[in-house]
């Protein structure tokens, strides 16, 4: 179900506005009524998570959608936090973008994971 759980934060981010956002069982909730409602979003959903997957595997291979640090060889658990920002972000480009962009998008994330605030 965690699984489950994910595809629909996905969702939710991609098709409600983050301004709506105070709870995250109603967001999420808000976002299945959507869904059900318009079912003509569902394919372009399919292709933008089919793409940020595709993205998310080609920047960090088994490491994404986990804080962790170059040359880092413990896996961990997967990190809700990072799962909420890193579909989301990279949803919006083509893998070719993301491809020769590839070093840049792995320095600004070892960079975000190295700053305490964030």
């Amino acid at each position: 179900m965690r699984d489950r759980g994910f595809v629909n934060r996905f969702c939710a981010f991609q098709i409600l506005d983050l301004e709506d956002y105070r709870d995250m069982d109603d967001y999420l909730a808000a976002s299945i009524r959507k869904m059900n409602g318009q079912s003509s979003c569902l394919s372009t959903l399919s292709s933008q998570f089919r793409t940020t997957l595709q993205n998310n595997y080609f920047l960090f291979v088994k490491y994404a959608f986990r804080k962790h640090e170059p040359g880092q060889d413990r896996r961990i658990v997967l990190n809700a936090s990072l799962w909420d920002v890193m579909p989301t972000g990279l949803s919006r480009y083509s893998p070719q973008l993301v491809e020769e962009r590839a070093e840049d998008a792995r320095r600004g994330f070892y960079s975000l994971m190295a700053n305490d605030v964030y």
